[in-house]
């Protein structure tokens, strides 16, 4: 890794963990996940994803052979007893998405992290991915959920928002012995990610236009948020609690025309539930309301 980029990302990691981590990099969230699973996990394991979750996460997870053991969310992400059967039953591994849930948009609440780390204390011995996708367009604060005890973990945080989704870099911190084996894993692999990417990304980083243009998306994909959560509680649907407005991933689909609705079925990790997932990261006020009343 570039020695300029390692400290930054040392530093912004070393924020929010309070610890030492080692820091490696990948091409993006999903190969980091990818990386980390095989490198430690036998193919048949059992892998806790949230339900519903990203596709392309539960994709991953069934071309790796590894079995997914989905778990429910609500407002506040992923369900602690739900969770706690799951290790209980032998999954080896747990991936959580502490903000921004995709595609529900939940984010952990203070408590909810306190209750994922009590039980994670329990198995010290599972993996734990955290996957923190949106972490520098999040408005919504950090609350690590996880515990001292945990053994093998990696906090994963890609730039694929907020660069662009071809801008494919994700950093990876871990504790050592889980650097080493995804070490271990990249070398058998593309072995690095671009020495031009990796200064084009600590460039923009530390560019005072790019980070005013980053907090104003984060500003701007909050407001959105708000508007759709006050369309939706015009509508009869229960308020939303301030400060805690579920971020939409309105940049997952910013290319989409303004009076597009995106409303879209998705299918789910089981087939339980069904829903629709909405993009509105260009729409307008009234565009919104509109969707959420149809």
């Amino acid at each position: 890794m570039e020695p300029k980029l390692a400290t930054w990302a040392q530093r912004w990691m070393h924020q929010d963990l309070g610890i030492q981590a080692e820091i490696n990099l990948t091409s993006g969230a999903i190969d980091a996940l990818e990386r980390l699973l095989c490198a430690l996990l036998l193919p048949g394991d059992g892998v806790v994803v949230e339900d519903p979750c990203f596709l392309s996460s539960i994709n991953m997870l069934r071309y790796a052979g590894f079995n997914a053991c989905p778990v429910a969310v609500d407002g506040e992400g992923i369900l602690p007893d739900e969770l706690e059967l799951a290790l209980r039953s032998g999954a080896r591994a747990v991936i959580l998405t502490p903000r921004a849930h995709n595609p529900t948009g939940c984010s952990f609440s203070e408590a909810r992290a306190a209750a994922i780390r009590e039980i994670l204390t329990r198995y010290p011995q599972v993996l734990v991915i955290i996957d923190d996708h949106f972490a520098l367009l999040s408005a919504t604060p950090w609350h690590s959920p996880l515990p001292a005890t945990t053994q093998r973990w990696a906090l994963v945080r890609s730039l694929s928002k907020t660069l662009g989704p071809d801008l494919r870099l994700a950093f990876v911190a871990s504790d050592s012995t889980t650097s080493a084996a995804l070490r271990l894993r990249l070398n058998a692999g593309s072995q690095w990610v671009s020495h031009l990417l990796q200064g084009f990304a600590f460039a923009c980083l530390n560019d005072s236009v790019f980070t005013a243009s980053l907090a104003e998306s984060r500003r701007h994909y909050r407001r959105q948020n708000e508007k759709l959560a006050a369309a939706l509680t015009h509508r009869g649907f229960p308020p939303l609690s301030s400060g805690r407005w579920p971020e939409f991933l309105a940049a997952a689909n910013a290319a989409e025309p303004a009076n597009s609705p995106a409303l879209s079925p998705r299918r789910l990790v089981s087939p339980r539930r069904r829903s629709v997932r909405y993009s509105h990261a260009i729409a307008r006020s009234s565009a919104i309301a509109g969707d959420v009343k149809r």
